[in-house]
């Protein structure tokens, strides 16, 4: 990180290491500007899914007619008083690989229940 210096806020960050990539909880690897790309894409009616993009891997999840036709697991946490990121709001993405090597580094594993009914 030394030779981008200060620079490193002004990019998107996942891991130190390149063998890290899959894993976005780990420190920060350098892979390009913000806003280069999103997680999240809409049409220009704001309303219409047009791409999702797992913030570990990078990889693009199928979408068809505004419909995500892949497993995602969606992030989205809101910080309150007594956090140190208190009034942020932190979203992320999730194909099911990395979401699955994410979940099976938890001391705690995550619980599980079947669900019969879809919506």
């Amino acid at each position: 990180m030394e030779e981008i210096g200060n620079a490193w806020r002004n990019y998107r960050c996942f891991s130190t290491e390149k063998s890290d990539i899959l894993k976005p909880w780990n420190m920060f690897y350098f892979i390009g500007k913000k806003g280069e790309d999103t997680m999240r894409k809409f049409g220009e009616d704001q309303k219409n899914l047009t791409a999702v993009i797992c913030n570990g891997c990078g990889k693009k999840l199928k979408v068809e007619n505004g419909v995500l036709k892949e497993g995602c697991f969606e992030g989205k946490q809101v910080f309150g008083y007594f956090s140190s990121m208190d009034g942020e709001q932190h979203s992320f993405d999730l194909c099911e690989d990395c979401y699955r090597e994410w979940t099976q580094q938890f001391c705690i594993p995550v619980e599980k229940e079947e669900v019969t009914e879809l919506l």
